[in-house]
C-alpha cells in the first residue's frame, strides 16, 4: 500500500477551512424551467444557486444538489480547480458517500 494514501496530509481538509466555505457562501433559489442544471456554484460571488425549476427538483434533491455544489466550493477553494474531473469525484465520494455518481 502506497504510503501516500494512508497518510491524510495529501488529502484532508482542514475544519477551519471548510467553516470558513459553510459560512462564506450564501445559497439561493432560481426556477428556470430546465431539465439538465440542477444547480450552480458561483466561486467569484460565493453564491450557491439551486434551481427549484429543475422537473426532478424535491427535498431529497434539493439536498444532494446542494452537498454537489459545496464540494464545487470546496475544491475550487483548496486546489483552484473546478469542473467533474478526478479532483471533484474524488472528493464528492469522500465527503458525501450517499451521493450516487452522476447525481447532481
Amino acid at each position: 500500500i502506497n504510503n501516500k494514501l494512508i497518510s491524510t496530509e495529501h488529502w484532508a481538509i482542514n475544519s477551519e477551512t471548510l467553516e470558513e466555505i459553510f459560512n462564506d457562501y450564501q445559497i439561493v433559489g432560481t426556477w428556470r424551467k430546465t431539465n439538465y442544471k440542477r444547480g450552480h456554484c458561483c466561486y467569484d460571488d460565493n453564491i450557491i444557486q439551486i434551481n427549484f425549476g429543475h422537473y426532478a427538483m424535491n427535498s431529497e434533491q434539493c439536498y444532494k444538489t446542494l452537498l454537489h455544489e459545496y464540494v464545487h466550493a470546496i475544491i475550487y477553494s483548496c486546489f483552484n480547480y473546478s469542473g467533474h474531473g478526478e479532483i471533484f469525484q474524488f472528493y464528492l465520494h469522500l465527503l458525501t458517500p450517499t451521493i450516487k455518481e452522476g447525481v447532481q
